[in-house]
């Protein structure tokens, strides 16, 4: 798999930016400079600073080891064994726990109006979007079978871990309608694999 980099346009990352300055640091610290609350003024002017930093480097960076997601916020690293599909501008995966979890694609944006507005950013988006659908289906979802079939090569933790990835991978199907659901068949074979070491020990 060729890696994959997704980043908004320079307007989009710019526009992004400036509304966290102001949104975050420079009006809430104007307010509490005004309340006589200086140093929480400009601690608020600092937050602001560096979340407008974050919100110009959004993106996503998709290679054979996992999805980098870099947001306004915080950034975070998904294992590509344990994401499961994408709906939208969110990535869906199973974490530790064995639970199905979301992150914001930031760098995709949102188009936040009520009405269909055209425009580069908008059509960038979605081709982007798009791309990294594709990305995801190619290097995920088309590779479901075959994981299926290697289950009884791994040892009893990676086997674990491949059974709690898929019954993740189900809910998401079934929380969205997936048309063509996949998932189930590496729960049977983890099931099926499961049950021969099991009896194989007894």
């Amino acid at each position: 798999m060729e890696p994959l980099l997704i980043r908004r346009d320079a307007p989009s990352r710019y526009g992004a930016a400036g509304a966290a300055l102001v949104g975050v640091g420079l009006l809430p610290g104007a307010l509490v400079v005004a309340a006589g609350g200086g140093v929480a003024g400009v601690l608020l002017l600092g937050a602001g600073v560096a979340t407008a930093v974050r919100a110009e480097r959004a993106m996503v960076h998709a290679d054979q080891d996992g999805i980098l997601v870099r947001g306004s916020l915080r950034s975070r690293r998904i294992a590509l064994a344990d994401v499961v599909g994408m709906r939208a501008e969110r990535l869906y995966f199973c974490d530790r726990r064995g639970r199905l979890r979301s992150c914001w694609l930031s760098a995709l944006g949102r188009n936040t109006s009520r009405w269909a507005v055209y425009s580069y950013s908008n059509r960038l988006s979605l081709l982007q979007r798009i791309e990294l659908e594709r990305w995801i289906e190619e290097a995920v979802t088309s590779r479901i079978k075959r994981r299926a079939r290697l289950l009884d090569t791994l040892d009893d933790a990676a086997l674990a871990r491949e059974a709690r990835v898929a019954a993740a991978g189900e809910r998401w199907e079934r929380k969205y309608g997936v048309a063509r659901p996949r998932w189930h068949f590496v729960s049977a074979a983890a099931e099926r694999v499961t049950g021969a070491r099991a009896a194989a020990g007894s």
